[in-house]
């Protein structure tokens, strides 16, 4: 393992918090609130939510994929593996030049009677994603990679950082919703 990066136990836990910081907060927010936008153009709590669910699923296939077909799919790293830091500064400097998801990560209307369905399946999502990791080794975490829509090929580490600071981005906007 790189010096500075996490251990795949303090990322465990970070991604543990996130995805249960975010789950509670919607859980109390009023119902009536879960379906209306920030904004004119913005998601709602649901469709953050949902959204969400809809890039993590992928991430939980490609960790449950053979590593071979991992290493055959999407090649080896060619650079430096990145620290939490300077992935989440890189990923600050994406959202800033105005990235926005690809269509099939982008959510459609979601009513409020779809919320308790929508944060299970995002509880699961977190259950799948933790037990997942849990099987991969300190050191293959680093060694194989995955593409990233607006990052690039990313090392599961790396992916893994995104998903803990990408869970916190969606959080920070739903929280903006009830204010």
């Amino acid at each position: 393992m790189k010096s500075g990066a996490l251990s795949k136990s303090s990322i465990a836990d970070q991604l543990n918090v996130a995805f249960e910081e975010l789950i509670d907060y919607c859980e109390s927010q009023d119902d009536q609130i879960f379906e209306i936008p920030l904004s004119e153009g913005k998601w709602s709590t649901a469709q953050n939510l949902d959204h969400l669910c809809s890039s993590t699923f992928p991430l939980i296939r490609a960790m449950k994929m053979p590593k071979f077909t991992l290493r055959m799919s999407f090649g080896r790293m060619n650079r430096n593996e990145k620290t939490f830091d300077q992935l989440l500064a890189k990923y600050k400097k994406v959202l800033q030049g105005g990235v926005v998801a690809p269509t099939r990560f982008s959510p459609n209307s979601i009513s409020n009677d779809e919320k308790k369905v929508l944060l299970s399946k995002f509880n699961q999502a977190k259950t799948q994603l933790l037990n997942v990791l849990n099987k991969w080794e300190e050191g293959a975490l680093s060694k194989y990679i995955i593409p990233h829509p607006a990052l690039g090929k990313l090392t599961m580490r790396e992916m893994l950082y995104f998903t803990i600071f990408h869970t916190r981005h969606h959080l920070n906007i739903i929280q903006k919703i009830n204010s």
